[in-house]
């Protein structure tokens, strides 16, 4: 047998068991709060007394607060908000504290939810009542108070407000000791680095270009700086600064660098201060690799295309349209061909994630070779002769012919009779066509045309034959 309880007993009971659940989450926040709050600004501390702290302390300090977390969770969250909480147990609680009760609630509940039978229904049904009007005039916040929430709420509520009067008074100062403490990696400089004035910062130049750091200091009285230097796979280099001069208070030192080769990340130290971390970013010089020609000679020579390694330089018939393809580093915005100092042609780029495809295109006339120098315009603001080769225009001679036979110089022949001529023609680059010119008694008529002779592959000069 089982009763199905009135409202007024489970709607109580169910607003304690809220109250008691909500008292937990409030201080499981404040403790997890108190441990967090607590653990950065100790480690904001430390960066700020013992500075420049070192980056395995940073992360020691750092493991140690998310640790601290991490047990503050599970203590206060995982543990209490896991278990279930029955309104059985919530009742038996609220007997403990009301003795005059005398555990009418637990026993109602208990019974009510008992199908074994064995129970007089009259009497369930006079207990269900008084259990009604024990738990009738219950206040959950009263029964349930937040005092032990309160524990942590009180520290959590003092270390938040130092935290807020420590970015309101000093923010340049807290903002990167709180980075310094969350973020060993980070470039930010410690609670030092608001005295620091460093033009340029992050700088990105070619190499073999000047590279000039201007650090300024706030304070006069220093004379001597370090900048730190760190190349990635080298040691360490740091360099000492003597003060160029002093303009309102501040100390002004210098760094000139003539000539960049590596890229390195800097900042710069005066005691325990320091600044920011900056990038001096080298962009190799651009350069044409992997080149190849392309030749594709005049249409009456009959040749097809061509491609060829650059090797000593670009030679070919004049007329022919000439490609030069390559690679050449990124950051290549434009380009052209110079042919002995003149702008010739056209120079296309195609750029890619490794790199950009560079095509210079331009034909070459008779008699106009010389220096051919192909420059690139990078972004950064320089323009670099990225490849140079000789060109050389190579004339297409006019094909010499010799008749081999007949050998006489005149011919007297019959209307029908017919004539077999022999010959050969010395051409270097080819023949397209043949025809034979004629003069009958004196007088022009049309040429006779006549199929194209064979070259002679036995012979050592360009030799064609026909007949």
């Amino acid at each position: 047998m089982s009763t199905k309880l009135p409202r007024e007993i489970i709607k109580p009971l169910q607003a304690l068991l809220g109250r008691v659940r909500r008292m937990q989450v409030l201080r499981g926040l404040a403790a997890v709060a108190t441990v967090v709050l607590g653990g950065l600004l100790l480690s904001m501390a430390a960066h700020l007394v013992f500075a420049p702290l070192p980056v395995m302390v940073s992360w020691v300090l750092l493991g140690s607060i998310v640790v601290g977390a991490l047990w503050a969770i599970r203590t206060w969250f995982v543990k209490p908000l896991g278990g279930r909480i029955t309104l059985v147990q919530i009742a038996r609680w609220l007997e403990t504290r009301h003795p005059e009760i005398q555990e009418r609630v637990s026993t109602a509940l208990e019974l009510s939810s008992d199908s074994r039978g064995g129970v007089s229904e009259v009497l369930l049904k006079e207990l269900v009542v008084e259990a009604q009007g024990d738990v009738k005039e219950m206040d959950p916040t009263t029964e349930v108070r937040a005092r032990r929430a309160k524990r942590w709420l009180w520290p959590a509520t003092g270390l938040a407000t130092v935290f807020i009067l420590v970015f309101v008074i000093f923010p340049g100062e807290a903002q990167r000791l709180l980075v310094r403490a969350v973020a060993p990696f980070s470039d930010l400089g410690n609670a030092g680095a608001v005295r620091f004035s460093i033009d340029p910062e992050d700088i990105e130049v070619l190499e073999g270009d000047e590279v000039k750091i201007t650090v300024k200091y706030s304070d006069s009285k220093v004379e001597e700086l370090s900048l730190i230097m760190e190349r990635e796979g080298e040691e360490t280099l740091t360099e000492t600064l003597k003060r160029a001069g002093v303009e309102d208070g501040v100390s002004r030192f210098e760094y000139r660098l003539p000539a960049a080769k590596d890229s390195f990340h800097y900042f710069a130290q005066v005691g325990k201060a320091q600044s920011d971390g900056y990038d001096v970013t080298v962009a190799s010089l651009p350069r044409i690799g992997k080149v190849k020609v392309v030749v594709d000679f005049p249409e009456y020579t009959d040749q097809s295309r061509q491609e060829r390694p650059l090797e000593s330089g670009v030679s070919a018939l004049g007329g022919s349209t000439i490609t030069v393809k390559g690679t050449t580093t990124t950051g290549v915005v434009r380009g052209r061909f110079l042919l002995d100092g003149k702008e010739v042609g056209t120079v296309g780029l195609d750029p890619g994630a490794d790199g950009t495809r560079v095509s210079v295109n331009w034909t070459l006339e008779p008699e106009k070779g010389g220096l051919g120098q192909v420059m690139l315009h990078h972004e950064l603001g320089r323009e670099i002769e990225g490849l140079r080769f000789p060109v050389k225009v190579v004339q297409d001679i006019a094909p010499k012919v010799v008749l081999l036979a007949p050998t006489q110089a005149e011919l007297r022949l019959r209307p029908d009779e017919q004539v077999r001529l022999e010959y050969e023609v010395l051409e270097d680059f080819g023949v397209n066509a043949a025809a034979v010119e004629l003069l009958v008694n004196g007088s022009t008529v049309d040429p006779l045309p006549a199929a194209v002779p064979e070259q002679d592959a036995l012979s050592a000069k360009s030799v064609w034959r026909g007949e």
